[in-house]
């Protein structure tokens, strides 16, 4: 959006956190009856996704809108967020109608009854978007108060992981005797523990404190250990049943032993229980497989922690040479700064000196006149010539200006489209670089830039001697360089 020049605002929606609990509560219930979703993991849901969104729109134009304030008055909370978002949300009567019909507080499914408060921890939150509400800007709330987030974090985690051990406990208490059919507890029990790992990862994408994630890779550990021992139950009963159906076997065939179709029928038995003694084992070694499953799994989440902590260490040691080079650049810039500064005095100071130099010659041409009658008589026909706005010029001006005119280096229409104060002067371009122009450090055309060439050669400044002259009296036969003129505006020029 930035790049096609497109300007982002934001309007932050928001409900309160016990609302979107009893919400996600209601939701994951009725999909998966035996998941565990209590309050504190639909808290922890929404303290993130308000966090990461408060956090992603700070220094833009932004405002916050509550679902509550919506359905109570619609039109004041527009025209709010229209003022505070620089957006004109303007409507006609016919979709203030539409609107009045469309909202409706059927829509809201969840609602704080009596002043019922699961989540009192993320009150100050709740308190800080209402007043973002009001100020949009305003930098005091608590999202950016790291360790606050991650004490209600580490105690949201500890809850969450208690009401799973207490599921696990009580679909144990509720299938005493466990069978091959029964192991699909421990798979959903796997699924909560996966359900808890993704959330371990949300945690530590966000910067969670560690103490989350050993208690967390704990309770992975005790529920490993509790699948152990629900295998040496199982080959413990096994083994007992291998041995009571033995002596029941043993006993029908001392009693019939002079029964051959009793033998029979005894040996059929055996061979049946023989079979459910093979799916029995089938059984405990699914279970093992299990069992390595998750330690495979307990691998992999470790293997993560450790990659995430290496990922974080190269995010700051990039961020820590990236400080260093931007500090160098400021000191670069210091520099060049400094050294424009200087270099703008020095033309300055050059400019004055050719000032003073013309001021001196003009002084001498007068007094020079002044002493000879002829030139008394040249000064008469100039201040007549002056009234027929005739300019009669001097011959040292009319010699500057053929060496200008024979060089090459000017160019009359740039020099008007160049110099803008120059529009309306009833001066020839050439006679007006040659008498000032010159002086004033001015470029007689695109060729040739008289501040480069004062500011590459030294002399010239010190002598001092207007720039173009110096170039065609002496500097073209030394081989100095010209430099051409730069795309910048008179103004920066001078």
């Amino acid at each position: 959006m930035r790049k096609m020049g497109l300007q982002d605002l934001y309007i932050h929606p928001y409900r309160t956190p016990d609302e979107v609990a009893a919400s996600l509560t209601r939701r994951q219930t009725q999909v998966f009856p035996e998941s565990v979703w209590p309050s504190e993991r639909g808290g922890l849901l929404w303290l993130r996704y308000i966090k990461e969104a408060e956090r992603a729109t700070r220094n833009h134009p932004r405002a916050f809108l509550s679902f509550d304030g919506l359905l109570a008055d619609w039109r004041g909370t527009i025209a709010r967020v229209s003022a505070q978002i620089g957006m004109d949300f303007s409507y006609g009567e016919a979709s203030a109608t539409a609107v009045d019909a469309f909202l409706d507080h059927s829509h809201k499914h969840e609602t704080i009854i009596d002043g019922r408060v699961d989540l009192p921890e993320l009150d100050r939150y709740v308190e800080d978007l209402r007043r973002l509400e009001r100020e949009p800007a305003w930098g005091g709330h608590g999202f950016s108060d790291v360790g606050a987030l991650n004490g209600i974090r580490e105690r949201y985690l500890n809850k969450y992981v208690m009401a799973l051990e207490r599921k696990n406990n009580q679909l144990a208490l509720d299938k005493k005797i466990p069978s091959p059919v029964d192991l699909s507890v421990g798979t959903h029990g796997r699924f909560e523990f996966k359900n808890l790992l993704h959330g371990l990862n949300v945690g530590i994408e966000d910067g969670a404190t560690k103490p989350s994630a050993e208690r967390i890779t704990r309770a992975l550990a005790e529920a490993l250990r509790r699948t152990g021992h629900t295998l040496q139950v199982l080959q413990q009963q096994s083994a007992q049943a291998k041995s009571e159906e033995s002596a029941a076997l043993a006993a029908q065939i001392a009693s019939h032993g002079a029964n051959a179709d009793a033998l029979e029928a005894a040996r059929s038995e055996i061979q049946d229980i023989s079979s459910r003694l093979t799916e029995t084992r089938a059984a405990a070694d699914e279970a093992a497989l299990n069992f390595s499953e998750a330690q495979r799994e307990l691998t992999q989440v470790r293997a993560a922690l450790r990659k995430a902590e290496t990922e974080l260490e190269q995010v700051s040691s990039r961020a820590e040479c990236e400080l260093r080079e931007l500090a160098r650049h400021s000191e670069q810039m210091q520099a060049e700064t400094l050294n424009r500064s200087e270099k703008d005095n020095r033309l300055w100071q050059y400019r004055l000196k050719l000032e003073q130099a013309a001021r001196a010659q003009s002084e001498g041409r007068l007094v020079r006149l002044r002493r000879s009658p002829l030139a008394a008589l040249a000064m008469i026909a100039g201040s007549l010539t002056q009234s027929a706005k005739v300019k009669i010029w001097s011959r040292e001006h009319c010699d500057r200006r053929l060496l200008v005119q024979s060089s090459g280096l000017f160019d009359a229409a740039w020099y008007c489209s160049y110099n803008s104060d120059l529009k309306g002067y009833e001066m020839d371009p050439i006679d007006h670089f040659v008498a000032y122009g010159s002086r004033e450090l001015r470029s007689p055309g695109p060729r040739f830039c008289a501040i480069q060439y004062a500011e590459a050669y030294a002399d010239v400044v010190e002598a001092p001697q207007e720039p173009l002259f110096h170039f065609l009296k002496y500097g073209n036969r030394e081989g100095r360089k010209i430099f051409p003129v730069r795309s910048l505006s008179p103004s920066s020029e001078r």
